[in-house]
């Protein structure tokens, strides 16, 4: 891999005015400028979807705002990709349009599950009916937040897992991350960035850590992202 595609952040709140993660162009600016900054080279711009909130017509709309609104900041050196982070609902597999909420010009799908110890057969079975019966390619947002034994589940009927990148760096959560790198899931690192803040350093230092140790996450998650 080349240093112009070394690292991609697979999980950001960039776009402006889209969800509570960027309020407005000048916030934009100053987080895509602070992932220059550590070394990213394209940004997939997650936007949260809530299937209970809003329709997939009315966020694809108002997510090509955001993104008409980062074309005004003439930004160059990194690529932006819209896609979502897409919070899962009973029978979201049969939702019309919901391919339009992968990575643009692909069909990998950011999704989130709801924070419990424990999920609901019923949510589980959806899930894993995205990748049997929709065909799409399902990695599960930040992983490290839920149980292992939860997540396992998803993993053996071919979900794969994105890990935020303060897990990294969360000596608390050093366990976790390493047990989930361990079954060969990991696919990608996201910041997760909401406002300006320190995640792109911490980013960077994930991002070192999979260089290091020859990992193939950085190239899966360049190949998901539709290079």
């Amino acid at each position: 891999m080349s240093i112009q595609n070394r690292w991609i952040d697979f999980h950001a709140h960039i776009l402006p005015g889209v969800d509570h993660g960027c309020k407005d162009a000048d916030m934009a600016y100053k987080q895509i400028s602070l992932a220059e900054k550590h070394g990213i080279n394209r940004i997939v711009a997650t936007s949260h979807f809530y299937p209970h909130l809003d329709t997939v017509e009315s966020f694809l709309e108002r997510r090509q705002e955001g993104m008409d609104r980062l074309t005004s900041l003439n930004i160059e050196g990194i690529d932006i990709i819209p896609a979502a982070e897409v919070l899962i609902c009973n029978r979201i597999d049969d939702m019309p349009m919901l391919d339009e909420l992968c990575i643009r010009g692909t069909r990998t799908l950011l999704l989130e599950m709801p924070f419990e110890r424990s999920w609901d057969n019923n949510l589980t079975d959806t899930a894993l009916r995205l990748v049997k019966d929709r065909a799409l390619t399902v990695v599960l947002a930040h992983a490290e937040r839920y149980s292992f034994q939860s997540v396992r589940k998803l993993i053996e009927g071919g979900i794969l897992v994105q890990l935020n990148a303060d897990s990294f760096t969360n000596i608390t959560k050093r366990g976790l991350w390493r047990r989930y790198i361990s079954t060969g899931a990991v696919t990608a690192i996201g910041s997760d960035i909401h406002g300006v803040s320190d995640a792109y350093k911490k980013f960077e230092c994930a991002a070192l850590w999979c260089e290091k140790h020859n990992s193939e996450v950085m190239k899966n998650a360049w190949r998901l992202s539709g290079m």
